[in-house]
């Protein structure tokens, strides 16, 4: 298991609950080394280990980026967030996970619900990177119409993001 040190380049609250945090390496090499689709688990200051899908496919400069939703009881996560908000470094360990980006010719049929849109995130991306003439099946269930704020990171080039909402 690798564990690293990262910094905070970006703390962006997208939502009500919802926050989008972007981590850079402190040392290239000691990046961590994962496949689109993968987690980490993120050190939070009551020195416990809590498991973030990792939401973006791999770059040369070692970013990760992390969706967080803040849950009205959740002092663990509220004070992580507020560590952020200081600035002070982060450490991850990882990469886990069986889940992840795999290269084929065939369609691909993507599922996700809430924040759970991270993997499928990074594996969009990483299928939007590596191969543009596949077709992507994607399904996201979110339980209010704001939860779609990321939907914006779907929308590449020639790739349109259609979305319908029925309501009951």
């Amino acid at each position: 298991m690798n564990q690293s040190n990262y910094q905070i380049k970006l703390l962006q609250q997208l939502g009500k609950d919802l926050f989008r945090l972007v981590l850079l390496p402190d040392v290239l090499a000691s990046a961590l080394k994962f496949i689109a689709g993968q987690y980490i688990q993120v050190l939070y200051p009551d020195q416990t280990y809590q498991p973030f899908s990792i939401a973006n496919a791999p770059t040369n400069e070692g970013v990760i980026e992390l969706l967080i939703r803040l849950q009205s009881d959740d002092v663990a996560t509220d004070a992580f967030l507020n560590q952020c908000r200081s600035n002070q470094k982060v450490i991850l360990r990882g990469p886990f996970g069986d889940a992840y980006y795999r290269s084929d010719a065939r369609p691909m049929l993507v599922l996700a619900a809430g924040t759970g849109f991270a993997y499928a995130k990074a594996i969009i991306e990483q299928a939007i990177q590596t191969d543009h003439s596949r077709f992507i099946h994607f399904y996201w269930g979110v339980k209010r119409p704001e939860d779609f704020v990321c939907l914006i990171c779907l929308n590449h080039g020639k790739h349109k993001t259609i979305i319908f909402i029925i309501r009951n």
